[in-house]
């Protein structure tokens, strides 16, 4: 059935509204990125995730850097939290996601923040191959890793341009908040964001962080004084990061907007 259904989804488009406390602006999805799309309202789990992230851990004015942004369920859920004075950038290499993200922007009707750049992070600049999943299009992934192995293969490959967070960050306001969705590139990402990002501008981070990457990635996140959490139960700090990763840099964990729980702190 799912193989039917998925067979179905192929470059559909479903309109849908945002949750009204995050603003209730209209959003294109996309089944062939996330099958639960072809229900009514929010009934995927991954949905209400993404929402739930940005009412905790974006704040008004935030600056927020979404890569690997998908169809931009947590993009505009991100603007709706940011604000006017906040400004979201959405990274996406993927032409179909990106032009739903085009379409979704277009129909907000207050003014919204947020800017779509159809490229890939990875740790170099230049051209990468960009491999299309069969199953969904939240598993596609660069040809350089090895990707989710739920992808189901390949349905197409194509070029795409990559960026480093370092270049980013030469070009771009600072962020407050990164989040990284890129099914394994993770690791190239966060070991070329930069010595400036990590140690001077020191933004949270959300990651999703697969089984290969948790050392790697653990290092370099305490290397840089973060403190690391689980984001789906950010009362619990951890050794090493998990699936959802939250990290927060160790001098920030004693803001004003960090709320302590049963002892333990919780961005």
């Amino acid at each position: 059935m799912k193989a039917i259904l998925r067979a179905i989804a192929r470059n559909r488009v479903v309109r849908k509204r945002l949750p009204s406390d995050l603003g209730g602006g209209i959003v294109y999805c996309s089944p062939d990125a996330l099958l639960s799309m072809w229900k009514p309202g929010w009934q995927s789990d991954q949905a209400v995730q993404l929402f739930d992230w940005a009412h905790r851990f974006v704040k008004s004015g935030f600056v927020v850097w979404d890569v690997g942004a998908n169809q931009g369920l947590f993009t505009f859920a991100a603007a709706a939290m940011s604000g006017p004075s906040g400004h979201v950038v959405a990274f996406e290499p993927d032409p179909f996601l990106a032009g739903l993200m085009y379409r979704s922007r277009r129909a907000q009707q207050a003014e919204t923040r947020v800017d779509i750049l159809p490229v890939a992070l990875s740790g170099s600049s230049g051209i990468s191959t960009f491999c299309l999943a069969t199953k969904d299009r939240a598993l596609n992934h660069l040809a350089a890793v090895a990707g989710n192995p739920r992808t189901g293969g390949d349905r197409e490959r194509f070029a795409v341009i990559t960026v480093t967070l370092k270049w980013i960050s030469e070009n771009l306001r600072m962020p407050d908040l990164i989040k990284i969705d890129v099914e394994g590139a993770e690791l190239a990402v966060l070991e070329h964001a930069g010595v400036h990002l990590l140690h001077c501008v020191r933004p949270r981070w959300i990651i999703e962080v697969g089984a290969e990457n948790v050392r790697a990635v653990g290092q370099i996140l305490r290397a840089a004084r973060y403190r690391i959490f689980d984001a789906d139960r950010p009362e619990n700090e951890v050794e090493w990061p998990g699936w959802n990763t939250l990290a927060v840099p160790e001098e920030k964990c004693d803001a004003p907007d960090v709320v302590r729980v049963g002892g333990t702190v919780s961005p």
